[in-house]
């Protein structure tokens, strides 16, 4: 739990900085407040639904899937970022 509480931070922070710097400063409130909102029911649906999926399934496989979709995120950002960057590389040359 300490590790887990340390290394929070590292996604935390970054993720309200980034949210804070493209955010417009009239819509900061409502913008965060959407985000908290978005994340605590995302921890209460995954803390309802991870007993009965180990369960089911085993913890060992409730493990390899979380890593099999953490994968999966972090590759569709990559790929999203990748395009962002280059369509904004070909507008600036234009």
């Amino acid at each position: 739990m300490l590790g887990i509480g340390f290394f929070v931070a590292f996604i935390f922070i970054p993720a309200q900085v980034l949210m804070q710097e493209h955010t417009p400063p009239n819509m900061l409130g409502r913008v965060s407040g959407s985000m908290m909102s978005v994340m605590f029911s995302s921890q209460v649906i995954a803390l309802l639904s991870a007993g009965e999926l180990a369960t089911h399934l085993g913890i060992r496989n409730v493990y390899f899937g979380s890593a099999l979709l953490l994968l999966f995120i972090a590759a569709g950002g990559f790929y999203w970022l990748s395009r962002t960057r280059v369509v904004s590389e070909t507008a600036a040359v234009s």
